[in-house]
């Protein structure tokens, strides 16, 4: 990572800098224009540091971007794993990365969760990794929607659905940022009757709070 930029500043970099390659946990990726990228951002390799994956599990990326979490997962010897993003060309960049890595991953188109639930209710997945955007307003461009989530949509339902998602003993990970409504997200996931939540960490960086929470369902 280069540096972190913020809104606008982060688009017009990744206009300029075009097609590009990215290291995150030691490990390249190449980014195509106009997919998210972890060179001028701090939450992929908050989530790559925080996420704890043991050989055999079951993983959603929601959100994969370039495809740093699912391939950083195949990697850590997940057996089998699951790639989703709103940007189809994101999941053919993810594609090609996982190709380059020698790793399999499943990609999915958009963000239906409900396609991804198993219907007998018992979960689907022991990890689930969340990289959605911090602000709530408008999105036209495939990068302005890496970067926000109008009335945050996605985010209430990814909290809805997680309990779903997750296997008994699962877990997801997010991390989210004071960039954008941070004591919204909280107050809704202590709401929530389903789902334990923690923070697993926070920083302070670029003027801005960053934390990564860690969500568990409850005993059903």
């Amino acid at each position: 990572m280069k540096e972190i930029l913020l809104g606008d500043a982060y688009i017009r970099k990744l206009d300029e800098v075009g097609d590009h390659k990215t290291t995150v946990m030691g490990v390249e990726f190449d980014v195509a224009r106009g997919v998210f990228s972890p060179e001028y951002s701090l939450c992929s390799h908050l989530l790559a540091q925080w996420t704890s994956i043991a050989p055999g599990e079951s993983v959603l990326d929601v959100g994969t971007g370039c495809g740093v979490q699912a391939i950083l997962a195949a990697r850590r010897g997940a057996g089998y794993v699951v790639a989703t993003d709103i940007n189809h060309e994101a999941l053919r960049n993810a594609e090609r990365n996982a190709k380059k890595h020698n790793v399999t991953i499943n990609t999915f188109p958009d963000l239906v969760f409900a396609a991804l639930i198993d219907k007998s209710g018992r979960g689907v997945f022991d990890v689930v990794v969340a990289n959605l955007p911090f602000g709530g307003g408008e999105a036209k461009t495939s990068l302005e929607q890496a970067l926000n989530d109008p009335d945050y949509k996605a985010t209430r339902e990814f909290v809805f659905r997680a309990p779903d998602l997750l296997l008994q003993k699962g877990r997801a990970y997010m991390v989210f940022s004071d960039i954008g409504d941070i004591n919204w997200l909280e107050q809704r996931l202590a709401e929530d009757t389903r789902l334990y939540t923690r923070v697993l960490h926070e920083e302070l960086a670029a003027g801005h709070v960053w934390k990564v929470y860690c969500l568990t369902r409850k005993e059903r």
